[in-house]
């Protein structure tokens, strides 16, 4: 590898390492950004999740300190949302402002669902089960498949020749 990838990976690294330090402190994905020169905010969004992604060590930052900061960040969001709903919750008396109120009151809703899907997410409450096979596991199985198949061959052997001694002493 020449100087000039290290140098390029050494800054790289750098880059992601004051990306996830300013997420830290409650910078938005946009100043990040423009802070750090990333083509957009989603491109520096997308970095420092794939460097939380690959547990990359040398950043020397845990995930959950970025876990629990954004976990803070949904409370603090419910909080105002909340906050949103008993202020816009008087306007549904007015006949004039009920349309403008439910419209409202149809965001927060929305907002608090984007909340909830976010926390899950962050929570791991979504993520599939996650099973172990081993090969002794399947040999398990199997064998017992073959035993209940072998089971069935064997009853329905019993019946065939049932029914051919049956047949063969009415003639």
């Amino acid at each position: 590898m020449g100087a000039s990838n290290i140098a390029k990976r050494a800054n790289a690294a750098q880059r992601r390492k004051q990306a996830i330090e300013m997420r830290l402190n409650g910078h938005q994905w946009q100043d990040i950004a423009d802070r750090l020169n990333y083509s957009s905010r989603g491109a520096a969004h997308t970095d420092v999740k794939r460097a939380l992604e690959q547990g990359v060590t040398e950043l020397a930052v845990p995930r959950e300190a970025l876990r629990e900061l954004e976990l803070q960040r949904l409370d603090a969001e419910l909080v105002r949302l909340s906050d949103l709903t008993s202020e816009v919750l008087p306007l549904l008396a007015n006949p004039e402002r009920k349309l403008l109120a439910v419209d409202r009151l149809l965001r927060i809703e929305e907002a608090r669902r984007k909340n909830s899907e976010r926390r899950s997410k962050l929570l791991g409450l979504d993520a599939p089960e996650r099973v172990e096979l081993t090969m002794e596991a399947i040999d398990a199985e199997l064998d017992e498949t073959n035993a209940e198949i072998a089971a069935e061959l064997a009853a329905a052997e019993r019946e065939e020749d049932e029914a051919a001694g049956t047949e063969g002493s009415e003639s």
